[in-house]
């Protein structure tokens, strides 16, 4: 029995950065005192903010055959590497494993930490027009924002950047031109746009990625290194 499994695939190299990070933070001393870890990066899952805005191909039958496949080899618990994949996890068949929720842990954060403050959702369109951050149990008195519209639709196209291959560092700048100010809480609520989590120094930035492989690690059984505690 694995200890988690990853449905990826939405990026690849958000993927990617999920598994190096559970990786990092664990604390561990040898090969086996990490996680055993199931990852399934399956790149035919339709896009899920082009099913939102426009009607495409629904993702709910990849992503519940990339769920059944984790099942089959076996894991205890289950994570999805995309924060609007979210917005479909009631179609999505989670039976006999521990499903934890990039949203949810995401929110847990922010109200732990930052509850009197403006926070800023980064996120896709698909976030924005299904308003799953705003929807959830754990948004209570937060206060949750979006950019401006004209912002939000340069954002998606750094997104999209960044899901073709191009260097996330080469698009910093056109990034830094969206942020509002510096008193701003911001939510990296798309797992592309992590892989900007340290590079704006003079930003706080909250990471859904970081928030979901804390409470990943801890509630697989194993400790986060003390420098991430």
């Amino acid at each position: 029995m694995y200890d988690l499994g990853i449905v990826g695939g939405m990026g690849s190299k958000a993927t990617v950065e999920i598994f190096d990070r559970i990786i990092a933070m664990t604390e561990a001393t040898n090969d086996s005192e990490h996680m055993k870890i199931i990852i399934l990066n399956n790149s035919n899952i339709p896009d899920r903010t082009d099913n939102i805005l426009y009607g495409d191909k629904s993702p709910i039958n990849e992503i519940n055959k990339t769920i059944n496949d984790i099942r089959k080899i076996g894991a205890r618990n289950i994570i999805i590497a995309c924060n609007t994949a979210h917005y479909y996890v009631d179609d999505l068949d989670f039976s006999g494993m521990n499903f934890i929720s990039i949203v949810d842990t995401a929110l847990k954060c922010l109200f732990n930490n930052y509850k009197n403050k403006k926070i800023i959702i980064l996120g896709t369109r698909g976030i924005i027009k299904t308003n799953i951050f705003l929807n959830n149990i754990y948004s209570k008195n937060l206060d949750l924002n979006y950019l401006d519209y004209k912002k939000q639709k340069l954002l998606q196209e750094i997104i999209y950047q960044i899901k073709s291959g191009i260097n996330p560092l080469t698009l910093l700048d056109k990034f830094i031109d969206l942020l509002e100010d510096k008193d701003s809480i911001y939510l990296l609520a798309c797992t592309e746009l992590s892989l900007f989590k340290n590079c704006l120094a003079n930003y706080i930035l909250v990471d859904s990625m970081d928030c979901l492989v804390k409470e990943v690690i801890i509630k697989a059984g194993y400790k986060l290194r003390d420098v991430f505690k």
